[in-house]
């Protein structure tokens, strides 16, 4: 019943695809995963740039969609945390 046509390049990716398992290095007695400081880095960079170029172009009066995107994106962070943390705080 099942049609798919699996080609090997995916057959022998899939062998090798290990759930659970990252690709560790060792520094200062501590184990860091290196995919995950690696993607890390990548949001926080991605981040940042459009931080600051949606900086560059802000304004009060008529905010763009990208400033009222990541205004958005903060809010919901700070609710996140002050939740986690336990804070209420009013709505306005």
């Amino acid at each position: 019943m099942n049609d798919m046509v699996t080609s090997p390049q995916l057959v022998l990716a899939a062998e090798q695809i290990q759930p659970g398992h990252h690709p560790t290095v060792q520094f200062l007695g501590l184990t860091f995963n290196t995919d995950t400081l690696l993607s890390t880095l990548i949001a926080g960079v991605i981040v940042v740039g459009l931080g600051l170029y949606m900086a560059r172009g802000a304004s009060a009066g008529k905010p763009t969609k990208l400033q009222i995107i990541f205004e958005m994106l903060a809010e919901w962070v700070r609710g996140q945390i002050d939740d986690g943390m336990g804070i209420r705080r009013r709505r306005a």
